[in-house]
């Protein structure tokens, strides 16, 4: 069915091309005329032994940093049925699933009933699993898991699959159905942009939004700098960052000031879409907690971002076309850096890159927020070598690097044991290290690089090495026991040590225990 566009120029069809290509195959699965299922072939067919360690290892690191993610909040909500009744939501909420999971949603999108899950199971390809199992080898604790249970897992935790268990089939959730075949078929409501005779030029849009974002990692560097910080800066906090930051987690009152976390400081080297989502869900929480209803708020504010992500860049929408609850969210926003009005009273609001590249694959967010940051040269005998003159990328390059020179327009340091080790301590991860390094890594070392990979490999390696070597050997705190009057006093402690499971080591000879702090406060109990 042809789709009219009346939307902002090209961006609807744009949308809708994004949708619909989960209908082509991502799941790796063709179909012939007669409906039974023939495979194509793969990059990861051919992968070999490196790249295929490479691919399970970025499979791992996006599982652990997507705790923060929108989805994962979203799926704690009571209120996801009611999210789905808006367009903007449904269609950010398909824009953020995995391939997989949009494959499987646009598959059942249109059909009329539920399908069996041993159908929607059949789906899947578990040859393409076998395969580079069987590449990868007997590597110690390295395995592909079973895609279908996972993606059906995460689908039904977002309430956007219902099991029935009497059919043994799933449906789609019938209000996020409606919204997303609106979208498709053009019969969703759009947002008109308004005429403004003297329009703010793109670079002052991208200037505001880089500026309040830079405030605030300003504001993360300088709480783990407290001592170093001037008088001035200390009068001049923002206590709104401050409080969204508190609700983030990424800093937390330490005596009668904030310092930074350990989340905080794995925060700064996130990538840009990661950190905003990131400080959006503290925002969410702080803006729930502020107002009466939470239900209510984080309804509206969710509802509010998602809207935003998908307006176009540069153009100035009308604030009478807003609701009250849309006009606050609105207006706190603004100091963050998602929207950006020219005076409190101005009658348009422009989206910046924070907000409009949400929901979207798109690069206008790094090249927004990444514009004052200069390029990294990493060599194979780890030496760093940065062409930049910002203060911010200087301090975090700082966090891991053991700094040596510094000239007007560059700056050169090592990766050191000692350096990396001290950054792993406050709770930067090795991915988060290599992670910023790829963001901003040179030209030149993309252009040579293979499998994907910018850095030296032995760099690469050795990063993760050092985490590993302080993984090792794991700390807990214990009791150690000696001097027991009797030999029957000694065994009646080492069985009811045993009995509680709390004991950690033995010597019968010296008449020495080593017990956990639970039990010896149950010991002493018991002794009571």
């Amino acid at each position: 069915r042809p789709v009219q566009s009346t939307g902002p120029p090209s961006r609807r069809l744009l949308d809708l091309e994004g949708l619909l290509r989960g209908l082509r195959g991502t799941a790796g699965i063709e179909r012939d005329c007669e409906g039974e299922p023939r495979t194509r072939r793969r990059k990861q067919d051919t992968m070999d032994l490196d790249a295929a360690t490479t691919h399970m290892e970025k499979d791992q690191e996006g599982e652990d940093a997507s705790s923060d993610s929108i989805l994962d909040y979203i799926a704690t909500l009571e209120i996801k049925t009611t999210l789905y009744e808006d367009v903007f939501t449904a269609v950010s909420v398909f824009r953020s699933l995995p391939p997989l999971a949009q494959n499987v949603v646009m598959r059942m999108l249109w059909l009329p009933n539920g399908v069996k899950s041993d159908i929607i199971k059949a789906w899947f390809k578990p040859q393409l699993q076998t395969q580079t199992q069987q590449k990868v080898g007997n590597l110690s604790n390295r395995h592909l898991p079973n895609p279908h249970p996972h993606t059906m897992h995460r689908l039904e935790r977002l309430n956007l699959l219902s099991y029935d268990d009497d059919n043994d089939t799933y449906n789609v959730e019938p209000k996020f159905r409606a919204s997303l075949r609106k979208y498709i078929l053009n019969d969703s409501p759009i947002t008109q942009a308004s005429h403004d005779k003297n329009p703010p030029d793109n670079k002052t849009i991208a200037s505001h939004a880089r500026k309040s974002w830079e405030k605030l990692l300003r504001f993360l560097i300088d709480n783990d700098e407290e001592d170093e910080m001037d008088t001035d800066t200390k009068g001049s906090r923002d206590e709104g960052l401050e409080k969204v930051l508190l609700f983030s987690g990424l800093i937390e009152k330490f005596e009668e000031r904030t310092r930074i976390t350990p989340k905080g400081f794995s925060f700064l080297f996130l990538p840009h879409r990661k950190q905003v989502w990131t400080f959006l869900l503290g925002y969410v929480k702080y803006i729930s907690k502020l107002q009466g209803n939470k239900r209510v708020a984080e309804q509206d504010t969710l509802r509010m971002l998602f809207k935003l992500s998908h307006l176009s860049l540069g153009e100035g929408y009308p604030t009478k076309q807003l609701s009250d609850a849309e006009r606050r969210v609105l207006m706190t926003l603004r100091p963050f850096g998602f929207v950006y009005q020219e005076k409190d009273s101005s009658s348009r609001y422009y989206p910046t890159a924070l907000a409009t590249s949400l929901a979207s694959m798109e690069d206008t967010l790094r090249d927004t927020l990444g514009q004052t940051h200069g390029r990294i040269v990493v060599e194979t005998t780890f030496r760093i070598v940065a062409y930049t003159v910002s203060e911010i990328q200087i301090k975090l390059l700082s966090k891991f690097v053991r700094m040596d020179y510094r000239l007007p327009n560059v700056v050169i340091g090592m990766l050191t044991k000692e350096s990396v080790t001290k950054a792993l301590r406050s709770g930067i991860t090795a991915s988060g290290i290599l992670t910023y390094l790829e963001q901003y890594a040179h030209p030149s070392m993309k252009r040579n690089s293979r499998k994907g990979i910018a850095l030296p490999k032995p760099v690469h390696d050795r990063i993760r090495g050092w985490q590993a070597d302080r993984e090792r050997l794991v700390t807990h705190p214990a009791v150690f026991l000696k001097d027991f009057t009797s030999v029957n006093e000694y065994e009646e402690v080492l069985e009811r040590a045993r009995e509680l499971g709390g004991l950690l080591l033995e010597n019968e000879n010296r008449r020495w225990l080593f017990v956990t702090t639970d039990c010896m406060k149950k010991l002493k109990f018991s002794s009571r």
